[in-house]
Protein backbone atom coordinates (compact mmCIF):
# COMPACT_ATOMS: atom_id res chain seq x y z
CA UNK A 1 0.00 0.00 0.00
CA UNK A 2 1.23 3.89 -0.64
CA UNK A 3 2.62 5.74 1.96
CA UNK A 4 0.55 8.20 3.76
CA UNK A 5 0.93 12.15 4.52
CA UNK A 6 2.39 12.60 8.39
CA UNK A 7 0.16 14.69 10.46
CA UNK A 8 1.04 16.67 13.48
CA UNK A 9 0.71 14.95 16.85
CA UNK A 10 -2.27 16.28 18.53
CA UNK A 11 -3.30 14.19 21.99
CA UNK A 12 -6.94 15.91 22.27
CA UNK A 13 -8.63 14.96 25.38
CA UNK A 14 -8.05 12.32 27.78
CA UNK A 15 -10.13 9.54 28.29
CA UNK A 16 -12.46 9.94 31.68
CA UNK A 17 -11.06 7.96 34.54
CA UNK A 18 -14.00 5.86 34.91
CA UNK A 19 -13.38 4.21 31.70
CA UNK A 20 -10.66 2.06 30.12
CA UNK A 21 -6.65 3.03 30.93
CA UNK A 22 -3.81 1.85 30.52
CA UNK A 23 -1.39 0.14 33.94
CA UNK A 24 1.95 -0.25 33.14
CA UNK A 25 4.59 -2.16 34.72
CA UNK A 26 8.33 -1.92 35.20
CA UNK A 27 10.12 -5.37 34.94
CA UNK A 28 12.94 -7.34 34.84
CA UNK A 29 14.04 -10.06 32.90
CA UNK A 30 16.32 -10.61 30.16
CA UNK A 31 15.26 -12.33 26.76
CA UNK A 32 11.99 -14.13 25.76
CA UNK A 33 11.16 -16.91 23.47
CA UNK A 34 9.61 -15.49 20.12
CA UNK A 35 6.48 -16.85 20.32
CA UNK A 36 5.79 -15.38 24.09
CA UNK A 37 2.31 -14.00 23.73
CA UNK A 38 0.18 -17.54 24.83
CA UNK A 39 2.61 -18.00 27.85
CA UNK A 40 2.64 -14.82 28.70
CA UNK A 41 -1.20 -14.83 28.70
CA UNK A 42 -1.15 -17.57 30.74
CA UNK A 43 1.31 -16.68 33.41
CA UNK A 44 -0.90 -13.25 34.00
CA UNK A 45 -4.01 -15.47 34.16
CA UNK A 46 -2.38 -17.16 36.71
CA UNK A 47 -2.08 -14.65 38.95
CA UNK A 48 -4.80 -12.72 37.44
CA UNK A 49 -7.10 -14.77 36.63
CA UNK A 50 -10.44 -12.44 36.24
CA UNK A 51 -8.60 -11.24 34.04
CA UNK A 52 -9.98 -13.63 31.52
CA UNK A 53 -13.68 -12.86 31.81
CA UNK A 54 -12.98 -9.18 31.26
CA UNK A 55 -14.08 -8.21 27.82
CA UNK A 56 -12.15 -5.42 27.76
CA UNK A 57 -9.30 -6.06 29.71
CA UNK A 58 -5.86 -6.38 26.70
CA UNK A 59 -1.92 -7.33 26.99
CA UNK A 60 -0.27 -4.83 25.04
CA UNK A 61 2.85 -6.38 23.24
CA UNK A 62 6.18 -6.06 24.66
CA UNK A 63 8.68 -3.68 22.79
CA UNK A 64 11.56 -5.57 22.37
CA UNK A 65 14.86 -6.34 19.80
CA UNK A 66 15.56 -9.77 18.40
CA UNK A 67 18.76 -11.18 18.82
CA UNK A 68 20.57 -13.14 16.33
CA UNK A 69 19.40 -16.90 17.20
CA UNK A 70 15.68 -15.26 17.39
CA UNK A 71 14.87 -14.50 21.07
CA UNK A 72 13.96 -11.71 22.01
CA UNK A 73 15.36 -9.21 24.54
CA UNK A 74 14.16 -7.37 27.00
CA UNK A 75 15.76 -3.67 27.74
CA UNK A 76 15.72 -1.68 30.71
CA UNK A 77 12.74 0.42 28.90
CA UNK A 78 10.65 -2.28 28.09
CA UNK A 79 7.24 -2.58 30.19
CA UNK A 80 4.18 -4.82 30.60
CA UNK A 81 1.16 -2.87 30.04
CA UNK A 82 -2.40 -4.27 30.69
CA UNK A 83 -5.15 -2.31 29.59
CA UNK A 84 -8.26 -2.71 32.06
CA UNK A 85 -11.57 -1.11 33.30
CA UNK A 86 -10.53 1.42 35.55
CA UNK A 87 -12.43 -0.20 37.97
CA UNK A 88 -10.14 -2.94 38.09
CA UNK A 89 -6.55 -1.13 38.68
CA UNK A 90 -6.48 -1.83 42.23
CA UNK A 91 -6.50 -5.54 41.41
CA UNK A 92 -4.42 -5.38 38.58
CA UNK A 93 -1.69 -3.40 40.66
CA UNK A 94 -1.22 -6.76 42.75
CA UNK A 95 0.66 -7.88 39.91
CA UNK A 96 3.54 -6.11 41.34
CA UNK A 97 6.30 -8.22 42.87
CA UNK A 98 4.78 -11.05 41.09
CA UNK A 99 7.40 -13.09 39.05
CA UNK A 100 5.56 -14.53 35.28
CA UNK A 101 6.84 -18.03 34.37
CA UNK A 102 7.23 -18.91 30.75
CA UNK A 103 8.80 -22.20 29.92
CA UNK A 104 13.08 -21.54 30.35
CA UNK A 105 11.92 -17.37 30.77
CA UNK A 106 10.60 -14.99 33.81
CA UNK A 107 10.22 -11.70 34.46
CA UNK A 108 9.28 -10.29 37.40
CA UNK A 109 6.60 -7.30 37.29
CA UNK A 110 7.98 -4.19 39.22
CA UNK A 111 6.05 -0.70 40.43
CA UNK A 112 2.88 0.40 38.41
CA UNK A 113 1.36 3.70 37.09
CA UNK A 114 -1.77 4.29 35.86
CA UNK A 115 -2.20 5.82 32.34
CA UNK A 116 -5.03 7.28 30.60
CA UNK A 117 -6.38 6.63 27.20
CA UNK A 118 -5.62 9.54 24.48
CA UNK A 119 -8.28 10.71 22.33
CA UNK A 120 -5.90 11.39 19.50
CA UNK A 121 -7.27 11.17 15.54
CA UNK A 122 -5.19 8.05 14.66
CA UNK A 123 -4.84 5.09 15.86
CA UNK A 124 -3.35 2.11 15.48
CA UNK A 125 -3.14 -1.85 15.72
CA UNK A 126 0.02 -3.36 15.05
CA UNK A 127 -2.05 -6.61 14.55
CA UNK A 128 -5.67 -7.34 14.47
CA UNK A 129 -6.47 -11.48 14.24
CA UNK A 130 -8.82 -12.94 12.12
CA UNK A 131 -9.63 -15.83 9.53
CA UNK A 132 -10.45 -13.35 6.73
CA UNK A 133 -6.73 -13.55 4.13
CA UNK A 134 -7.77 -10.94 1.81
CA UNK A 135 -7.36 -7.39 2.52
CA UNK A 136 -10.14 -6.07 0.83
CA UNK A 137 -12.20 -8.68 2.78
CA UNK A 138 -10.62 -7.69 6.16
CA UNK A 139 -10.75 -4.52 5.59
CA UNK A 140 -14.48 -4.14 4.74
CA UNK A 141 -15.23 -5.99 7.69
CA UNK A 142 -12.85 -3.44 9.77
CA UNK A 143 -15.11 -0.96 8.73
CA UNK A 144 -18.34 -2.72 9.42
CA UNK A 145 -16.96 -3.20 12.84
CA UNK A 146 -16.37 0.20 13.44
CA UNK A 147 -19.98 1.44 11.89
CA UNK A 148 -21.71 -1.06 14.04
CA UNK A 149 -20.10 0.92 17.67
CA UNK A 150 -21.26 4.34 15.73
CA UNK A 151 -17.55 5.14 14.86
CA UNK A 152 -17.06 7.09 11.55
CA UNK A 153 -13.76 7.49 10.54
CA UNK A 154 -11.26 5.71 7.60
CA UNK A 155 -9.76 2.73 7.74
CA UNK A 156 -6.02 1.35 6.29
CA UNK A 157 -4.94 -2.07 6.75
CA UNK A 158 -1.35 -3.31 6.10
CA UNK A 159 -0.16 -6.49 4.51
CA UNK A 160 -1.38 -9.95 6.13
CA UNK A 161 0.92 -11.16 9.29
CA UNK A 162 1.63 -13.96 10.10
CA UNK A 163 2.84 -14.48 14.08
CA UNK A 164 4.01 -17.72 15.81
CA UNK A 165 3.50 -21.76 14.84
CA UNK A 166 1.42 -24.01 15.43
CA UNK A 167 -1.56 -23.61 18.28
CA UNK A 168 0.33 -20.62 18.85
CA UNK A 169 -0.35 -18.94 15.37
CA UNK A 170 -1.83 -16.00 15.06
CA UNK A 171 -2.50 -14.31 11.48
CA UNK A 172 -4.29 -11.13 10.71
CA UNK A 173 -3.22 -7.78 9.38
CA UNK A 174 -1.87 -4.31 10.60
CA UNK A 175 -4.88 -1.68 10.80
CA UNK A 176 -5.24 2.53 10.76
CA UNK A 177 -7.75 4.14 11.62
CA UNK A 178 -7.67 7.61 11.44
CA UNK A 179 -10.26 10.89 10.32
CA UNK A 180 -11.82 9.71 14.27
CA UNK A 181 -13.74 12.18 16.62
CA UNK A 182 -12.16 12.23 19.94
CA UNK A 183 -15.20 10.13 21.45
CA UNK A 184 -15.23 7.69 18.62
CA UNK A 185 -10.79 7.45 19.14
CA UNK A 186 -11.33 6.77 23.04
CA UNK A 187 -14.22 4.68 21.97
CA UNK A 188 -12.22 2.58 19.88
CA UNK A 189 -9.26 2.30 21.67
CA UNK A 190 -11.21 1.20 25.12
CA UNK A 191 -13.37 -1.55 22.71
CA UNK A 192 -10.49 -2.64 20.79
CA UNK A 193 -11.60 -5.69 18.28
CA UNK A 194 -10.86 -9.22 17.94
CA UNK A 195 -10.43 -12.14 20.38
CA UNK A 196 -6.60 -12.01 20.65
CA UNK A 197 -7.05 -8.58 22.71
CA UNK A 198 -5.00 -10.74 25.52
CA UNK A 199 -2.39 -11.94 23.03
CA UNK A 200 -1.59 -8.32 22.22
CA UNK A 201 -3.80 -8.12 19.06
CA UNK A 202 -6.72 -5.97 18.35
CA UNK A 203 -4.97 -3.11 20.49
CA UNK A 204 -5.39 0.49 19.09
CA UNK A 205 -3.27 3.44 20.37
CA UNK A 206 -2.76 6.78 18.94
CA UNK A 207 -0.18 7.24 16.09
CA UNK A 208 1.28 9.69 14.10
CA UNK A 209 1.07 8.57 10.96
CA UNK A 210 -0.87 6.40 8.23
CA UNK A 211 2.38 5.26 6.87
CA UNK A 212 2.53 2.67 9.28
CA UNK A 213 0.87 0.41 7.93
CA UNK A 214 2.09 1.13 4.65
CA UNK A 215 5.38 -0.35 3.53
Amino acid sequence: MGRAATSKMNPGNIAPEGEVMDLVFEILGGTLPADYRHALRDAILRELPWLDDEPAAAIHPLKSSRSDDGTLLLSARTRLVLRVPAARLADASKLSGKALEMRASRITCGQSTKRALLAHGTVYAHLVSGDIDDEPGFTAAMRCELESLGIRGEVICGRRQTIGEGDCRLRGFSVMAHGLAPEASLLLQAHGTGKDMKLGCGIFVPHRSAAAVGG
